[in-house]
């Protein structure tokens, strides 16, 4: 009787022992299972980190090409303008008929009076070396006058048909266009004073 016992509990124990095991096992498998879900998203995410990764720098360097892209055709039209301008203003030279001695100093004097109706105090208004330009289609001078009661030193001015423009101070930011149409209107020439 009592081998038998000592066979059940040998039994008993070797149930218990296989049953750890398989607990053991299972709990093994089940962290090893986690691990392996762990290892696969981490995976998974290094992975989109690098698509992501790769798609800002493509779009990064789409960005890059289309503003050169831009810059390239922005310049080009530019150029473009620039001509059909040159080419515009040159052709209206070129079909201004050409003016007696009289009718230049009428008008400058027209011009004159055109930039004194555009001051605040007309009366106080100096000018000098006052002309017609070559292309005898502008009217060009220096002009001095009152701003908050002070002189503001001599500045170029010129007059169009369709333009009365006193050169603005040199931080304004139109004064490099001033320059630009003083030039290509002729007055940067030497001209007759009047």
């Amino acid at each position: 009787m009592s081998s038998n016992r000592g066979e059940r509990f040998i039994a008993r124990q070797i149930v218990r022992v296989a049953a750890l095991c398989i607990a053991g096992l299972a709990i093994a498998c089940a962290e090893s299972d986690k691990d392996r879900k762990a290892r696969e998203a981490a995976a998974l995410q290094a992975k989109f980190n690098e698509q992501q990764k790769a798609e800002n720098l493509s779009a990064a360097r789409a960005l890059q090409e289309r503003a050169r892209a831009d810059r390239e055709a922005t310049s080009k039209r530019a150029v473009e303008t620039q001509a059909e301008s040159a080419a515009a203003f040159a052709k209206y030279l070129a079909e201004r008929p050409s003016m007696t001695v009289a009718e230049e100093s009428i008008a400058t004097e027209l011009g004159v009076a055109r930039i004194r109706s555009r001051m605040t105090d007309p009366d106080s208004m100096e000018i000098r070396n006052a002309h017609v330009n070559v292309a005898k289609s502008a009217v060009c001078a220096e002009v001095n006058y009152k701003e908050g009661g002070n002189y503001l030193g001599f500045r170029r001015a010129y007059v169009t048909a369709d333009v009365i423009w006193v050169e603005p101070p040199e931080t304004d930011v139109t004064h490099p266009a001033f320059e630009l149409n003083f030039k290509r209107v002729g007055c940067d020439r030497v001209g007759p004073p009047s």
